[in-house]
Order: structure tokens, then C-alpha cells, then sequence
């Protein structure tokens, strides 16, 4: 994946990097997956539910903890 199909996050310096990390990861797991019968490989749906867990981290930012 390009890093360039990924929105940039624009959290600061540090924002080009993730985005960079992100799309060497998501490339990886595609190149891993062609591999498998279903193409899909077993490590892709940790990283959809790392992503997601930072989707939720993110958004709470800010918000009293309970």
C-alpha cells in the first residue's frame, strides 16, 4: 500500500512516520497474504483490531476517565 492511499493524520512531525509505518505494515501483510488459500493472512485482522483500538484511544483523548 502507498502511503500516499492513507489520510494523513496530521498530528505534528511525527505524522508522515505513522503513516509511513502504517502502509509498510498493511503492504506486508498484503505481499504475506497472497500466500494463503483465502489471501487474507491470519495477522490482518490484529492489525484491523490494533487500528481500531488507536481509533478509539484517539478519540478519548481529552475526555475525563471514569
Amino acid at each position: 500500500m502507498l502511503d500516499s492511499k492513507l489520510p494523513f493524520p496530521d498530528i505534528g512531525s511525527k505524522g508522515n512516520e505513522l503513516r509511513r509505518m502504517a502502509a509498510r505494515n498493511i503492504s506486508a501483510l498484503e505481499i504475506a497474504g497472497m500466500s494463503y488459500k483465502d489471501g487474507s493472512h491470519p495477522g490482518a485482522a490484529k492489525l484491523a483490531a490494533f487500528f481500531a483500538a488507536c481509533s478509539t484511544a484517539a478519540a478519548n483523548i481529552g475526555k475525563p476517565r471514569v
